[in-house]
């Protein structure tokens, strides 16, 4: 997943730091402005990079699975955030031939 703030520029009070958030046993990055104006901009991609995790994967909030997600952020800059999602579920059963990767 990668995503695009073309809207940062060299200024900085634009810069930002990549907090981690864990819901379960799933990890996912949250960005975080250093300047407080930004807030509404902090929360838009926020959603995005949350929804980019759960969205084709809404199954992983089921409480039945077994569920362990961690991420790797691969490139950033002011621009860009680039973000590789590993890991894996298993239904409650143990099942190994339902354990998949992601």
């Amino acid at each position: 997943m990668a995503v695009y703030f073309g809207f940062l520029n060299d200024k900085q009070e634009n810069m930002y730091e990549i907090i981690e958030k864990t819901e379960k046993d799933i990890k996912y990055p949250q960005i975080n402005f250093l300047n407080e104006n930004d807030s509404k901009k902090e929360e838009k991609i926020n959603a995005l990079v949350r929804n980019e995790l759960y969205g084709p994967y809404q199954f992983l909030s089921d409480p039945e699975l077994a569920v362990s997600i961690s991420y790797e952020v691969t490139y950033n800059d002011k621009n860009y955030l680039s973000i590789c999602y590993h890991g894996s579920y298993t239904d409650q059963l143990g099942y190994e031939s339902m354990k998949k990767s992601l």
